[in-house]
């Protein structure tokens, strides 16, 4: 745990955060406080929080909204726990040795595995970030461990909260409940999994009466039918950046580790399970884009505690100080990448400072803004006036633009009916908007090397006055009804783009 928190504490340099999803939760935490409801604009009820209860825990917070710092710190906390919650599963788990004193003991492993764990560069950057992911993986090791433990009543608890942090979980819940009642032929296994059910219908049923359909707007703007080719960038891309996969040793005591769990008929095989097919099945119900980096490997860092967990049952069938020697190769490429990607998740926040948060002050002293159409949905939301209405442009905070997606003209046509005054929107959005608008340009933000993504971009958010819409275009729109007046999702030029902006 210590190194845990040591790692976490080496990540906070400033008060900025990485991602711009991180102060839509606090926006939606600011509406919940303010006796507001799950509202993205004041009094506009949206389906854009998909982590309600990180939503809740950050309007209950008892010394107002957390800013920054105290938001890293929060989110630090959680993955303490989730060390200390990891290191008893793992104790749990982990096969006792055969001969005591020639082979490593339960706590000798379950420690090594919790030093992987602890300094895991996705872990580590996922609980500075401001985001829900480290509550995410501090709730599923919970539930994992309480359900191992013969505690059905706890882990469904533990299930619904999981399903009501990232919809992601409810597959990890239901594989290991259906795992764990196979094994031990109990019927009680199952109640998480009624737990999960019932946790995610409910939700289900928010949205439906909120936006009449049944899942977050999230889902309809990034999520994709279930297909294989989507793991693409599972293999490519996130899974180099672990250590364990990166020094190839530990890679080969996971598989090692995995098969005799798997041969031996033992709990640790059903975890496993339950944790690649959540993995897995994140990974297959995603559109995913090459380059873009902490944006898109986030949603797989709920799962990744399987692969320490994985080698260290691999480092249990050989001789005490080669085991030892085995875990310390991986622990010494684990503490390497998290230090160098201390420096990529600094670079990252001084972007989104620069192409966000700086675009909302310069917005909060303009007077004739009204309605502003935004690509980044959080910053320009979170900062600038409630009075001020804000246009999801993406449409993840926008229930009627979430729902067309490829349809360029009826797009277009939606955003001219917006009445939207100003824009903040990213440059290769310039030739989309010009096709409806006139623009006049009021300032321009750009962030040389935008670390988002791999390798980084130029990348220049635009601040324009709408002079006028073009007439034509209304034109081509005939008679655009303004109830439905909701903003666009150009296609960007290029895959890096394409990311970024959604």
């Amino acid at each position: 745990m210590a190194v845990a928190l040591v790692c976490g504490l080496a990540r906070i340099q400033s008060s900025e955060l990485c991602l711009d999803d991180s102060y839509i939760h606090l926006a939606y935490a600011r509406s919940l406080r303010a006796g507001e409801g799950l509202s993205y604009n004041p009094h506009d009820w949206e389906t854009g929080a998909t982590s309600p209860l990180w939503v809740l825990l950050l309007a209950a917070w008892p010394f107002g909204l957390p800013g920054g710092l105290a938001l890293k710190l929060f989110g630090l906390a959680w993955h303490v726990l989730g060390t200390w919650l990891f290191m008893r599963l793992a104790a749990a788990l982990l096969p006792s040795a055969a001969e005591p004193a020639a082979k490593p003991s339960p706590s000798l492993l379950s420690t090594g595995a919790a030093l992987l764990f602890a300094c895991d560069p996705l872990a580590v950057q996922a609980a500075t970030s401001g985001m829900e992911v480290s509550l995410a993986t501090a709730l599923a090791l919970g539930f994992v461990l309480a359900l191992h433990a013969g505690r059905p009543l706890m882990a469904a608890g533990m299930a619904a909260f999981c399903c009501w942090t990232r919809p992601e979980l409810s597959v990890l819940v239901g594989c290991a409940s259906v795992g764990c009642a196979l094994t031990r032929r109990s019927r009680a296994a199952l109640w998480p999994l009624l737990a999960a059910l019932l946790a995610s219908a409910s939700y289900a049923a928010y949205c439906q009466a909120v936006s009449g359909y049944p899942l977050p707007n999230t889902y309809y703007v990034k999520g994709r039918p279930f297909a294989l080719e989507q793991l693409k960038y599972l293999v490519l891309e996130v899974l180099p950046q672990q250590p364990l996969v990166t020094c190839g040793l530990g890679a080969v005591l996971a598989a090692i580790g995995s098969w005799q769990a798997l041969r031996a008929r033992s709990a640790l095989a059903w975890v496993l399970f339950a944790a690649l097919t959540g993995l897995l099945a994140t990974g297959a119900t995603r559109a995913q884009y090459p380059g873009v980096q902490f944006a898109q490997s986030r949603y797989f860092a709920p799962f990744f505690w399987l692969l320490p967990l994985a080698a260290a049952a691999g480092v249990a069938h050989f001789r005490k100080w080669p085991a030892l020697g085995a875990l310390g190769i991986p622990l010494a490429f684990s503490l390497f990448m998290c230090m160098r990607a201390a420096a990529v998740q600094h670079a990252q926040e001084q972007g989104v400072t620069r192409l966000h948060v700086e675009p909302a002050r310069f917005v909060s002293t303009l007077s004739d803004v009204r309605v502003l159409g935004v690509e980044g949905a959080g910053a320009l939301r979170y900062f600038t006036p409630r009075s001020l209405r804000v246009v999801d442009v993406v449409g993840l905070n926008d229930r009627r633009f979430a729902h067309v997606r490829g349809k360029q003209g009826e797009r277009l046509c939606r955003l001219l009916q917006a009445g939207i005054t100003h824009f903040a929107y990213p440059e290769p959005w310039s030739d989309f908007l010009n096709k409806g608008f006139e623009l006049q340009r009021l300032a321009a933000f750009t962030q040389p090397a935008y670390a988002q993504t791999v390798p980084p971009l130029d990348w220049t958010v635009i601040v324009a006055r709408v002079r006028r819409v073009r007439s034509e275009a209304l034109q081509s729109c005939g008679h655009a009804s303004p109830a439905d007046a909701h903003g666009p999702s150009p296609e960007p030029a290029s895959a890096h783009a394409q990311g970024l902006t959604r």
